[in-house]
């Protein structure tokens, strides 16, 4: 470790100061605006200077006694964001960064940041001048948001860094709060100290090995969570070893192959991202975009934040093997925020491990053909991992399946007000004794030192990095469709494709005589208006079937193993729109607004596998059943057909169908054979919303620049 990164460090200030009075003028960080060649630059020195004035406005504000006070972090993608998050770090203020409320989706947004809010207490609001009116203004649904004390950043003199005063900052500081989705109502905000972040800072470089110097990365990862924060913000100036070169999630979204094209031209070294975003990258860019690039330069390719898929690693490789990737790149690794964010990973210089194994009664057996599971690596100085019965609390013997158990110095102080959640997730001891362990609710196993994570303990349900509590998808059902048996349904996960598919199992009483297809087509819209999220199947089972614990709990696990051995006593079941529908969009030179009607139409099907029948002109977007990715693709789609860059606002300028493709007419279509076939089954987390019918709210036309920003990547795993 080299003295200039140790985690001899006291706290996250003194890193930033160490770097600002030694390399004043260096660049830390650039934000390309655009994804591309737009730059925005910020020295170290401008850093902190910026992180001084913002803190002592804050001392001012706050007045005494402002240490440890919480403060709501909300911004659009930027380096403000960055100054804002120093600010309060450097005023001894407790930063909370959280997602911008979408309008779009504008009721679910704003329940969250009430709820964050009232739980964290919070003291004050920052947010940036371009959002701050829109924001003030639609909070006046919550008072608890809108009587808060609002400070916009950009407004702060420079001139008042030399007012700055520096508080006493400890290891065992509280430097940040990271809410995790936690269920619908009850967020919970994680507490990292100084010490957990730079300890936690200290294992990656370690797993990193050599870094020369001069060796940038890029992260296009949400600020606002706990993977984008770290690995994007702290680890750059912790590391010092090149610029960090940051991008919006959304652009990315637009069009992947801006990250790699970042990477290609900045010559990065290192760039994090969840599995789909490696995945997406393989449908989305083609053979002469691939030829362009130079990726030989990608030493560390870290791949988390979700379920490792084996076949992703090998599509990825082959494809971009081809402009100098190499399949030694990949860094698989588990983490979560409990644990600050890195658990697992490999210092080796081999190729990513992918095998088959055999998973029966709790053991784990090589098989051929068993099921393929990526291995995230091995356990990292100064931390202990291990494999725990959760029943008897007695530690599992080698390659035995167990709940993962961690203790180190990165694991947090537990979830900010909830006491009886902290001593029972990070307060745990074995049977013997030994403890405290922070208890991760993964299951997972140990083969030669590297672990392989086999599921989630908790149920939990991940796509793409969101966590989504089955009791709350259950429960919408519940509310929504009386006709189901009272408390007999499961949600659940598996993987299928390359992707993780979500499962509906709902028992339908002995007495219901009508059609079960009004019922299944109800739940599928509950689904995606509530969660964002497209159902693999939902299944209605005789009443008395679905299994439960003997206690009357239900058994999510064993309905999964059910539905996949197809044994369910299944009275009737929904469909997946299959691909018949999705056939190539032909060029027009008709340009007649009822042709270019037809051409949108068939647009959303190909893009969206929606059926035609349920699309109609009058179609307002809210009632369309689309998501967040979905409206970016067709944005994306409409934008290369037409020859003129549009964004997503275009469905809020136009809020129909009809509306739109009358203003699309006036536009000659161009080829587009970049564009390959997107059938859209992999929603990367929902990021614009899915303009859900239930936030039918008097906002349609209020318009936050910037403000669409993607929440994948949430916390665990």
């Amino acid at each position: 470790m080299s003295p200039e990164n140790s985690y001899e460090f006291n706290n996250l200030v003194e890193m930033l100061l160490n770097r600002a009075s030694n390399y004043p003028k260096e660049v830390g960080f650039i934000f390309l605006s655009d994804g591309e060649t737009q730059e925005e630059k910020m020295t170290y020195e401008q850093l902190d200077i910026r992180a001084k004035s913002i803190a002592a406005q804050l001392q001012r504000t706050l007045g005494k006694g402002h240490q440890g006070q919480r403060v709501l972090l909300l911004y659009p993608p930027g380096l403000e964001m960055i100054a804002a998050c120093f600010g309060c770090l450097y005023a001894g203020v407790i930063p909370i960064p959280e997602y911008p409320p979408d309008t779009t989706r504008l009721r679910r947004s704003l329940v969250r940041l009430k709820n964050v809010a009232k739980n964290a207490d919070i003291s004050l609001i920052m947010t940036s001048n371009s959002i701050s009116f829109p924001l003030k203004w639609i909070s006046l649904m919550f008072p608890l948001l809108w009587l808060k004390r609002w400070l916009v950043t950009e407004k702060i003199p420079l001139s008042l860094a030399k007012d700055w005063k520096c508080p006493d900052i400890k290891k065992d500081t509280l430097a940040l709060l990271h809410y995790t989705s936690g269920s619908t109502s009850t967020p919970r905000g994680v507490m990292l100290s100084h010490g957990n972040l730079l300890s936690n800072l200290a294992m990656i470089e370690d797993v990193f090995g050599d870094i020369p110097p001069n060796s940038s990365g890029v992260s296009w990862l949400p600020m606002y969570h706990n993977m984008g924060l770290v690995s994007g913000v702290f680890l750059p100036v912790y590391l010092h070893k090149g610029v960090a070169i940051l991008m919006s999630p959304i652009l990315f979204l637009q069009k992947p192959l801006r990250w790699l094209q970042i990477i290609s031209r900045y010559r990065c070294i290192v760039s994090a991202a969840p599995n789909f975003a490696y995945e997406l990258c393989c449908r989305k860019i083609t053979p002469q975009e691939i030829a362009n690039l130079d990726l030989s330069c990608w030493k560390i390719a870290v791949m988390g934040a979700e379920t490792i898929m084996g076949k992703t690693i090998k599509k990825f490789s082959e494809m971009f093997g081809e402009c100098g990737f190499s399949e030694t790149a990949f860094f698989p690794c588990y983490g979560l925020t409990e644990a600050s964010m890195l658990v697992t990973g490999t210092k080796k210089k081999s190729l990513p491990t992918v095998k088959k194994y055999k998973l029966e009664q709790n053991q784990s057996s090589v098989a051929e053909t068993g099921k393929e599971i990526v291995g995230c690596g091995g356990i990292i100085a100064k931390e202990i991992v291990r494999i725990v019965d959760p029943q008897t609390r007695i530690e599992c013997s080698h390659g035995t399946i167990g709940e993962i158990w961690v203790q180190g110095p990165n694991i947090t102080q537990g979830y900010w007000n909830n006491p009886e959640e902290t001593q029972e997730t990070f307060h745990a001891c074995l049977a013997t004794g030994e403890g405290p362990f922070l208890r991760t609710g993964d299951l997972g196993f140990f083969d030669e030192e590297e672990l392989f994570i086999t599921g989630r303990k908790k149920d939990l349900i991940i796509i793409h990095g969101k966590n989504i509590y089955p009791q709350d998808i259950e429960n919408a059902l519940y509310e929504n469709l009386p006709q189901l048996q009272p408390a007999a349904c499961a949600a659940f996960s598996f993987p299928l494709d390359g992707e993780e598919k979500v499962v509906v199992v709902a028992e339908i009483p002995r007495n219901y005589n009508r059609s079960t297809k009004e019922i299944l087509d109800i739940a599928v819209r509950i689904i995606h208006r509530d969660f964002q999220i497209h159902l693999h199947e939902v299944v209605l089972i005789a009443q008395g079937t679905i299994f439960r614990t003997p206690s009357g709990k239900i058994q999510r696990y064993v309905c999964l193993d059910h539905y996949l051995s197809d044994s369910l006593k299944i009275v009737a079941r929904s469909r997946k729109i299959g691909k018949e529908a999705s056939k190539k969009q032909k060029n027009s030179d008709d340009h007649s607004l009822a042709a270019m009607e037809k051409w949108l139409i068939d647009a959303i099907v190909q893009e969206c596998n929606i059926p035609s029948s349920s699309l109609s002109t009058d179609a307002h977007w809210l009632d369309v059943e689309m998501n967040s990715i979905q409206f970016v693709a067709l944005a994306a789609k409409i934008s290369s057909s037409i020859g003129k860059e549009e964004s997503v606002l275009l469905f809020q300028k136009y809020p129909t169908i009809g509306s739109l493709a009358k203003y699309l007419s006036q536009f000659p279509l161009k080829a587009n054979p970049c564009l390959e076939e997107w059938n859209s089954p992999h929603n990367p987390e929902e990021s614009l919303s899915s303009f859900a019918p239930s936030v039918k709210l008097t906002f349609r036309d209020i318009h936050i620049p910037n403000l669409l920003v993607v929440n994948f990547v949430e916390n665990k795993k």
